[in-house]
């Protein structure tokens, strides 16, 4: 797992983060990442430690620097402009996760949020637990929901389990058993910061999407635009503090009470002035899992990575809180 979108690292704690050059004689070591990679070395001055309260700047930490030869992407190509490489977030010891958990001695966690962009409108990102506040003081780490959190076999992604997934609170009709090797029912979901939208293996994707369309009832299709499959008629849809005006999706987790609850801003998409587009992609017949939940999904939630737990938390919209990523306080970073 690798962040694509601009974020501000906390716990290395820097609006930009910049990363050096290595040298010819320094050896390189390239954490896991996704995408072209090439190697360079987080400068000590810029590893910061978190205080007592991450909704505040923390004092900058003057002990000795973690391992500094990450992995960021040279010329970052199909990444934002203002993009200066990729931190790797994955669950091997040379992950930037273990890296700082072991120098600072905290339980290896982290937390993404991420923005819904604009100018000065980065997401953040946590090393560390919380509280996580974000103005106007609100602590999102009281609202997070669990669900066991484990690592794709080989490929070292993380994944959760889905018992099925709602539209306007009614069960989508998948056959769960194709997706299922232990018969249990469940679909495996990957989590990728590097995937733009959640992408569906293709019978999941063709039922879920007509079934949605008939709960938007009495707004009109029209033709989609790529990559989307299922689009509408943005005149008919009006708009709330959590976007469209649309039916919620939930993602069912293996605790059946419990729910990841996708409102309109996270499940359309403008794809262009006047179409409005279901915001979930056709995986295709070999999907490399059932269900890839991608960033667009997961802009504006606060989600945790609790590796020593093994499991993840997240919040749904921040928006129907009255709050956004964008909300950290960093008005006194120097």
């Amino acid at each position: 797992m690798g962040l694509r979108e601009p974020v501000s690292l906390i716990n290395i704690q820097s609006p930009a983060l910049p990363l050096d050059p290595v040298r010819p004689s320094q050896r390189t070591l390239l954490p896991h990442v996704f995408g072209p990679a090439g190697p360079a070395r987080l400068p000590q001055q810029h590893v910061r430690r978190l205080g007592h309260e991450p909704s505040h700047p923390p004092g900058r930490h003057r002990g000795a620097s973690p391992r500094r030869d990450l992995g960021p992407v040279h010329g970052p190509r199909g990444f934002p402009r203002i993009a200066q490489g990729v931190a790797g977030l994955g669950h091997t010891s040379v992950a930037l996760p273990s890296q700082l958990a072991s120098h600072f001695g905290f339980q290896p966690r982290f937390a993404t949020c991420l923005s819904r962009g604009g100018a000065g409108k980065g997401g953040v990102v946590f090393f560390g637990g919380g509280p996580y506040i974000l103005l106007p003081g609100i602590d999102v780490s009281r609202q997070l929901t669990y669900t066991p959190l484990t690592v794709t076999p080989g490929g070292g992604e993380y994944l959760i389990n889905l018992r099925g997934v709602r539209v306007n609170n009614k069960l989508v009709p998948l056959n769960t058993t194709l997706f299922s090797p232990s018969k249990r029912g469940l679909i495996g979901a990957v989590i990728s910061t590097t995937s733009p939208y959640t992408a569906l293996e293709h019978s999941i994707y063709s039922v879920f999407a007509n079934f949605f369309t008939k709960e938007l009832s009495g707004v009109p299709q029209v033709k989609a635009v790529a990559p989307f499959g299922t689009c509408f008629d943005s005149k008919r849809i009006t708009n709330t503090r959590v976007g469209p005006a649309v039916p919620p999706v939930d993602l069912v987790l293996v605790n059946e009470s419990a729910k990841w609850r996708i409102f309109g801003a996270n499940s359309m998409v403008e794809a262009r002035p006047g179409v409005t587009c279901l915001a979930f992609v056709d995986g295709g017949v070999r999907a490399r899992a059932p269900v890839v939940i991608g960033s667009y999904q997961l802009e504006e939630n606060l989600v945790q990575f609790d590796l020593a737990k093994s499991r993840l938390g997240f919040t749904s919209s921040l928006l129907f809180k009255r709050t956004s990523c964008a909300n950290f306080n960093f008005s006194s970073i120097p």
